[in-house]
């Protein structure tokens, strides 16, 4: 039997509300878990649930979050305890249980190679949530650094997310405030990330000590770019959507976790974002080819997919906030990454973030072309696949 974690032991939780001994559950607390403590457990037999969880069948294995009101791996910094009945309904509304939100139980229904975890338990007692188990894996970017997958592989991943993502995103605009109000408030999130952004720039850009001015105008311009009361093409969405809420099973399916920021976003934060954190892999393997050609084909796939399938062509506003949250991600992410940055990659990545925020322009819906270009050629590729599509 595995421990689970000197902070929270999950057997004892087992052999109380399921009424089993010790030796039938096994429980291996998963990494990667920034925001909660996050465990499998494996049963010794396919276990019958109490009748008022939410599955009526036996289980071998399930997936435990426990919220607490602080990072799980960053104890200093609080965050809303009410993420997790965040998350509970978004599950609901995504298995159709919930039909407050139309479109998106149906939406992922169409991307039948797309999984989402099921709601099993919501324990609001001891703030822990139960979840179907969608198996062992690795996250995207993990993947693509490690497996070496084809090229038909990764667009077969790539179509499916992006099918997914312009469906909801295109289903769900301008959502109503009775539907936002349950939700996640997205301001603590994106608060939390562009202030670590400040953070990094100040602590490891030359720039910086060379130019703290402009350096600090580059910081204002986030606060200022991504004001939620500047959201001019509101819709919902993960928020907190990047690689780490993937998951690529060892039967090649596609998973999307973490649901417990769903709620007020727009396309451009959401796909800046997800870009951004991808875009990682070329500045941690700077000299990889196969990892760029690898992240290009995903990119490629997805960016024609998701703009096939959305209605909306690719407006100024959505340009701008791309660019700065695809910028703020190249900072952020360094830390967050499934990988560690050593010093020379990490500088690369804050370089070439900090010309993303120089990019997105001083002024609304301007953007510094010129600037744009002195990124790194592969991951402008990759930009502009949403930057300048073909549509």
């Amino acid at each position: 039997m595995t421990s689970s974690n000197p902070t929270f032991d999950f057997t004892p939780y087992f052999t109380t509300i399921l009424s089993i001994a010790p030796n039938e559950v096994d429980v291996q607390v998963l990494s990667g878990g920034y925001t909660n403590l996050t465990a499998r457990a494996t049963f010794s037999r396919p276990m019958n649930l109490p009748t008022h969880f939410n599955l009526p069948t036996a289980i071998s294995s399930v997936i435990l979050k426990r919220a607490t009101p602080y990072m799980h791996a960053i104890p200093s910094q609080a965050v809303p305890i009410d993420r997790q009945a965040v998350e509970a309904r978004a599950l609901r509304i995504l298995q159709g249980v919930e039909p407050s939100v139309p479109g998106v139980a149906q939406g992922l229904a169409r991307v039948p190679t797309l999984r989402v975890p099921q709601l099993v338990f919501h324990d609001t007692e001891q703030n822990i949530l139960w979840m179907t188990d969608l198996g062992e894996g690795k996250i995207l970017t993990e993947y693509i650094l490690s497996d070496s997958p084809s090229k038909s592989k990764l667009e077969e991943l790539a179509d499916a997310l992006g099918r997914f993502v312009a469906g909801l995103h295109g289903g769900t605009k301008n959502p109503s405030p009775e539907t936002t109000s349950t939700l996640s408030d997205s301001r603590h999130l994106f608060g939390f990330l562009t202030s670590d952004a400040a953070r990094i720039i100040r602590e490891e850009s030359p720039e910086y000590r060379n130019d703290p001015d402009g350096m600090q105008m580059l910081v204002d311009r986030m606060y200022s770019v991504l004001d939620p009361e500047s959201n001019l093409e509101p819709c919902l969405g993960m928020v907190d959507f990047w690689a780490g809420s993937t998951l690529v099973s060892t039967d090649g399916d596609l998973g999307l976790l973490d649901w417990e920021y769903f709620g007020l976003s727009d396309p451009g934060c959401e796909l800046g974002m997800f870009v951004g954190h991808l875009h990682l892999c070329l500045l941690f393997a700077e000299d990889s080819a196969e990892i760029a050609t690898a992240v290009q084909a995903f990119l490629a796939k997805f960016a024609s997919t998701y703009i096939a399938t959305s209605s909306d062509t690719m407006s100024a506003q959505f340009k701008r906030r791309f660019l700065i949250t695809h910028g703020r991600e190249l900072i952020v992410g360094t830390e967050l990454f499934v990988r560690t940055f050593d010093a020379a990659s990490k500088a690369r990545s804050v370089e070439a973030g900090l010309q993303c925020l120089g990019a997105a322009g001083s002024e609304d819906c301007t953007i510094d072309r010129d600037t744009l270009k002195t990124l790194p050629a592969e991951i402008l590729e990759g930009m502009m696949l949403f930057l300048a599509p073909d549509r």
